[in-house]
């Protein structure tokens, strides 16, 4: 199970995702959230529609706090090839054609706040997600 924490919340909130993950329940602080339901938003405003996939937002999360493709495919124990197509995936469904802009829009979308997550950090096991 998953938890994330942004750095910035309140410290009430790790006491709150360590809870959660004892019982084998995800949290997300408001904060965080809110980030995501910003990613999920296309370009209509419609929420309902989920534009990345949680593979693709944990590769684009590391990746703009700096880590290498290389680097992202040995934390999260996937290939070079699969961690460069989700990228490059989240790029595209973004709208985005260079790493420059993906970095301006996680800066803007208030996803370099979230890079500080890492998987492992604060949950038990492998997060439970889909494939992309």
């Amino acid at each position: 199970m998953t938890s994330v924490v942004n750095k910035s919340d309140d410290l009430s909130h790790i006491g709150l995702a360590v809870q959660h993950v004892s019982r084998h329940i995800e949290y997300m602080s408001p904060s965080v959230k809110a980030s995501l339901d910003t990613l999920r938003m296309n370009a209509g405003g419609k929420s309902d529609e989920v534009i990345l996939s949680k593979r693709e937002l944990e590769v684009v999360r590391l990746f703009v706090s700096g880590m290498t493709i290389k680097e992202i495919s040995e934390q999260l124990n996937r290939s070079i090839k699969t961690i460069s197509t989700q990228k490059n995936t989240a790029m595209r469904k973004l709208g985005l054609e260079r790493d420059s802009e993906l970095f301006q829009y996680a800066q803007s979308n208030g996803l370099m706040n979230l890079s500080s997550y890492a998987p492992g950090e604060l949950d038990t096991g492998s997060p439970s997600q889909g494939s992309s």
